[in-house]
């Protein structure tokens, strides 16, 4: 029977790593074989005991090393990508599933300012003759050239011969590639560059065009205040002026209208006879107003 669409993603199980790992499995020997506690002792007095943050575990850090060259991995940092997804290195370097590997970074980092060359050659030659010694050394592991051994009758002997120059490659490799910028052609350590001084020239100068363009900017303001001052001066005369103008036309009607009530009462005198009851406010009103033009 044809079954279709197998995708079962996203399913929480419990594992137990441990039976993942085949007994067979040349990662499993050579842990059963090499007491890599004993790198403990050797870097100890390389890390400080009461102050710092804690480190890597150097045990992890020679692991990885390690597992690059027995299976051939071109660089540490495609070791630990490897690591992440591989269940029997995951094991080997004894962290779980979802724990995080450490970062390409900090692996160099630790290299390059714990560990000096000569310590990485002893930890190195030490691990090679315990796996050597156990019988899970490969050639490949001690070997660059794999044309050297063809035709050798006591291989087992000639791994062992060759596990210090090995040892030595290691750790001359490990130097180089987390120090890439630090080794020389020959493969040592060089002098320490100096320090690159910064550059600010363009910086001081973009600086000073914008002190150039904020001080323009200042003085535009200072000359839209001022214009704005200028122009609420003259608002405030045309203003006053509206007032006074309008204050003389307002006398200028009460008298208009004044005149106009004096030539009605006359109007009204001549139109009229007999006694007047207003008469005597209109004479009054007379006294106090100038002479008519001739004609009214």
């Amino acid at each position: 029977m044809l079954e279709r669409g197998k995708m079962e993603r996203g399913v929480f199980e419990i594992i137990d790593t441990e039976s993942l790992m085949p007994q067979e499995h040349l990662l499993r020997g050579i842990d059963a074989a090499v007491d890599f506690d004993k790198i403990y002792d050797m870097v100890e007095p390389m890390y400080c005991q009461d102050t710092g943050r804690p480190g890597v575990d150097p045990v992890v850090l020679f692991k990885l090393v390690l597992l690059q060259h027995l299976y051939g991995l071109s660089s540490l940092r495609r070791t630990v990508e490897e690591a992440r997804a591989n269940l029997y290195f995951r094991w080997f370097l004894g962290y779980r599933i979802q724990e995080d590997i450490p970062h390409p970074t900090t692996v160099s980092h630790n290299f390059r300012h714990r560990y000096t060359a000569e310590t990485v050659n002893k930890i190195f030659n030490w691990i090679l003759n315990q796996i050597a010694e156990a019988g899970f050394l490969s050639a490949g592991a001690v070997y660059v050239d794999g044309t050297r051994i063809k035709g050798n009758a006591d291989l087992s002997q000639r791994i062992r011969e060759e596990i210090p120059a090995a040892a030595q490659r290691y750790a001359q490799e490990l130097m180089e590639e987390v120090n890439p910028d630090r080794a020389s052609p020959e493969g040592t350590p060089a002098q320490e560059p100096s320090p690159v001084q910064p550059d600010f020239s363009e910086m001081e100068r973009a600086l000073e065009a914008a002190k150039e363009q904020l001080a323009e900017l200042t003085l535009a303001l200072a000359e839209k205040d001022r214009q704005l001052g200028e122009a609420a001066a003259r608002n405030e005369v045309l203003s006053q002026a509206l007032d006074q103008t309008a204050s003389a036309m307002g006398e200028s009607l009460q008298s208009i209208r004044l005149l106009q009530s004096r030539r009605s009462y006359r109007l009204y005198r001549l139109l009229t006879s007999g006694p007047d009851p207003l008469a005597d406010a209109a004479d009054c009103l007379e006294a106090r107003l100038p002479p008519p033009e001739d004609g009214n």
